[in-house]
């Protein structure tokens, strides 16, 4: 397996480091992969001291029963709270964009 190339990591830290605000999305079934590393990612941008928002675009928005002890949940935002052009956005655990949901931010297709 050839891993990510060095340029590929440097530029997406390149963008974490110039966004001004960043959105964070993961699948819509927010499942306790999806959810713990968009909450984590989450967490881990608030204690940097960056303006980061997350959610998923499913109605209604819950967090799953199983998964109500993860930490970080007070920076989820519902989906109608979620930016409609965020200037980054950050996926998590979705394989395609229609797993995004009705997330006001997503994307119509890859941006290169």
């Amino acid at each position: 397996m050839a891993g990510i190339p060095e340029t590929e990591w440097s530029r997406a830290v390149q963008l974490l480091q110039d966004a001004d605000e960043i959105a964070l999305a993961c699948d819509v079934t927010a499942d306790g992969d999806a959810l713990g590393c968009l909450l984590a990612a989450a967490i881990a941008l608030h204690k940097q001291g960056r303006r980061a928002v997350a959610s998923w675009g499913r109605t209604p928005f819950e967090v799953p029963r199983a998964l109500a002890g993860l930490p970080g949940q007070e920076l989820l935002v519902p989906p109608a709270r979620f930016p409609r052009a965020p200037g980054l956005l950050v996926t998590f655990a979705a394989p395609n964009v229609d797993r995004l949901g009705s997330s006001p931010g997503r994307p119509s297709g890859p941006k290169a």
